[in-house]
């Protein structure tokens, strides 16, 4: 079908008001609650409207931290209401009722009308409502939009998915840092806590990070222990140190410089830190959450999943 997605998001997971997992708004009450929007009418809704508030609502959360709109995470919706103007169901107080909204209500549900069957501009619709093709590899962008006057008509993109892939990223000098590290310990304006804050909460709790020296005054203390990378010539001697640290702490950090460290497996390096990786996860307990992040000048990648008792052999290199 030669469908692609770049990135996929769970926007009613990332904005969670019920903190419950399997209880989720919907796009429509999210964009009425935290944007003011209203989308997805009796006419039904696109697509590309849908994406566009997506991202609007990303960019808005993103914008105020990670625990901003999760209950789950503490994030207080009570509170936040009453600061907005909001009642605690997600009304909005000083804003006046719609009179022809409760008119539609009154008159009960309505067919989603296509936009072949409006009668009030009729040529317009039939002139929007075509495919789009892309304009360099002619591919159909989307299917014709049966929202009538939706912005997306209006709204055109002129390439598809995979051409924007295949265009070039822009290039960044080599001896940029591609991972600040250093925003981990950093307390954010809109309300996240630093990892010393969250370690502090429970006295039992502590963290061991493998990082490049000169990030953070690296002292050791009863819930941090540091170790510097740069001091380290050998992944194996790296990983070796790390993994008799990594079941003792609730926290482990590890940065691994593929290109300073010298790989002692044969082959491409990104085997090297396959293996040097299922090795370090190999000695943390059951269920823990593993997030690696592969960066670089051009791209960056990051991979979230929780250990399970799905046992995987190491790599070797088959060529």
């Amino acid at each position: 079908m030669r469908i692609t997605h770049p990135y996929c998001i769970d926007i009613s997971l990332c904005l969670n008001l019920s903190g419950k997992d399997r209880q989720r708004s919907s796009l429509k009450t999210l964009a009425r609650i935290f944007l003011d929007k209203e989308i997805q009418g009796e006419n039904g809704h696109c697509s590309v409207d849908d994406a566009i508030i997506t991202m609007q609502l990303l960019k808005y959360k993103l914008s105020h931290g990670v625990r901003f709109g999760n209950v789950s995470l503490g994030w207080s919706f009570d509170d936040w209401a009453r600061e907005n103007g909001l009642t605690t169901s997600g009304a909005r107080i000083d804003k006046s009722k719609n009179l022809c909204s409760e008119a539609r209500i009154a008159e009960g549900p309505q067919r989603k009308r296509r936009c072949l069957d409006v009668n009030e501009n009729k040529n317009w619709c039939l002139q929007k409502s075509v495919v789009r093709t892309c304009d360099k590899c002619g591919r159909p962008l989307s299917v014709a939009c049966i929202v009538p006057y939706c912005a997306c008509k209006k709204n055109i993109v002129k390439y598809c998915v995979m051409c924007c892939l295949n265009s070039l990223p822009p290039q960044t000098s080599s001896e940029e840092p591609t991972l600040i590290w250093s925003d981990a310990f950093q307390a954010c304006a809109g309300g996240s806590e630093p990892i010393s804050q969250f370690l502090q909460l429970n006295k039992s709790k502590s963290a061991f990070y493998a990082i490049p020296d000169g990030i953070k005054d690296n002292a050791n203390n009863e819930h941090e222990m540091y170790v510097n990378t740069n001091a380290y010539n050998s992944l194996d001697e790296l990983v070796k140190r790390v993994s008799e640290e990594i079941i003792s702490h609730n926290v482990v950090m590890v940065d691994i410089d593929a290109e300073r460290l010298k790989m002692t497996i044969d082959g491409r390096s990104i085997i090297a830190v396959d293996n040097a990786l299922r090795e370090m996860i190999s000695y943390a307990s059951w269920n823990s959450l593993i997030i690696v992040v592969f960066s670089s000048p051009q791209e960056s990648l990051c991979y979230i999943n929780v250990k399970t008792q799905n046992h995987r052999t190491v790599l070797t290199d088959a060529g």
